[in-house]
């Protein structure tokens, strides 16, 4: 039987693998060079891999390893969804880690009034400004292996560990911006800052003080489910919204965040060929009032987005049902989340080795420190967050 014709018949081998290897004298040894020279990383030339092969073939041990080989796999992993939070949250960075205050002015875009021949320009009214402040923290974590796990890692288990530890940062961070708008009872209740650092909390009221300019908002519905009649009422809402000086609020494009549980009820809504249902006014006249059949929703600039950490975020009870909109963030932000100005990117880095050889030459850092072998990975992360303008927001809790 020959090399080709061993792989074709592997399956048969598979079941009698466990029990062989045990009797095999030195096998982990055998298997470790026997993979080296199937990968073609033992050093061998190509023609001496083939003569070597060609002769294993023929020892009792062959069909034992090259069923091991087959039989060890490494079981894919779980790709993690990471919420597009940038496509409604305004990213940005600051230059260090001390408080970032970040103002808004207002006041000064009220309609400009009439001007008579030679009178006098009236002043407007005063301008004033708002402030919100934006901090820094640093994340990380560190990763350890021995020197003896890397050896035998001939499946190649680890060689994507710092891509892990990159996705590990890209978690936390949609993590901490869902956490700014949503609590453990859907949208985070809105609490005016306090104290010398100014540091605002939550984003919903039903009847708030704006944060900026100090006029009264409302940006919250309680037991209010996501249909196609309530997501057209807060867009209303939204738009209908004045700035301090009474002008209308522009918005070019909708965000509407919702949890896995309405991702699908979401997209019927949005659907061009929704259905809206027709009522009789009089059944004895058989008179019909409603509406066309066509959805003007779907005629919004409406974009749908599935945030899977409000399921976490807001449990079983207001995870799964309650759903937020806000504007685009080119137009004005309710949420700003900025990185470190030069360390916007999570950075990994691997720990090198304290070990020097004989002629003084520095070794890799895959053959570990000196005292303990052992070979060492971190990551870091630098980023802050705060919530901004609730104008730019509206959210919706419900249980359904």
């Amino acid at each position: 039987m020959d090399f080709l014709e061993l792989v074709k018949e592997s399956e048969n081998i598979g079941a009698a693998v466990g029990e062989s290897r045990a009797k095999i004298q030195n096998f982990e040894e055998k298997y470790t060079k026997f993979v080296s020279l199937c990968a073609g990383t033992s050093g061998h030339s190509r023609v001496a891999r083939q003569i070597i092969l060609k002769e294993a073939e023929t020892t009792s041990d062959f069909p034992v390893l090259f069923g091991t080989v087959l039989e060890r796999t490494i079981r894919a992993k779980y790709k993690l969804i990471v919420p597009e939070y940038s496509s409604y949250v305004k990213v940005g960075t600051q230059n260090d880690f001390r408080l970032a205050w970040d103002m808004a002015l207002y006041g000064n875009r009220g309609l400009l009034p009439v001007v008579k021949e030679r009178g006098d320009y009236k002043t407007g009214t005063a301008l004033s400004d708002g402030k919100f402040v934006i901090g820094q923290q640093k994340y990380g974590r560190r990763f350890g292996l021995s020197w003896e796990t890397i050896i035998n890692d001939d499946l190649g288990a680890f060689s994507d560990l710092a891509d892990d530890l990159i996705l590990s940062s890209k978690n936390t961070r949609s993590n901490y911006v869902t956490k700014l708008y949503a609590g453990t009872s859907g949208p985070l209740a809105f609490s005016a800052a306090t104290g010398p650092q100014n540091v605002q909390t939550g984003l919903f009221s039903a009847s708030g003080t704006h944060p900026i300019d100090g006029t009264t908002f409302s940006n919250y519905q309680t037991s209010y489910p996501l249909t196609a009649s309530n997501l057209a009422a807060v867009i209303t809402a939204l738009k209908s919204q004045k700035d301090y000086d009474g002008n209308p609020i522009q918005f070019s494009r909708f965000k509407v965040v919702v949890p896995v549980g309405l991702e699908f009820r979401l997209m019927q809504i949005l659907s061009n060929n929704l259905l809206i249902a027709t009522t009789l006014t009089s059944s004895a006249s058989n008179t019909v009032q409603g509406t066309t059949s066509e959805n003007i929703l779907a005629k919004y600039p409406i974009d749908p987005i599935t945030n899977p950490w409000l399921d976490i975020v807001s449990g079983a009870t207001y995870g799964p049902f309650s759903w937020y909109v806000f504007g685009a963030p080119v137009d004005g932000d309710a949420i700003r989340f900025n990185g470190l100005r030069g360390h916007e990117a999570p950075e990994v880095c691997q720990k090198m080795s304290d070990k020097v050889s004989l002629g003084g030459a520095p070794i890799s850092p895959l053959e570990g420190d000196f005292d303990s072998d052992s070979i060492e990975w971190r990551i870091r992360d630098i980023f802050g967050g705060a919530t901004t303008d609730p104008r730019y927001a509206f959210g919706c809790q419900s249980t359904t």
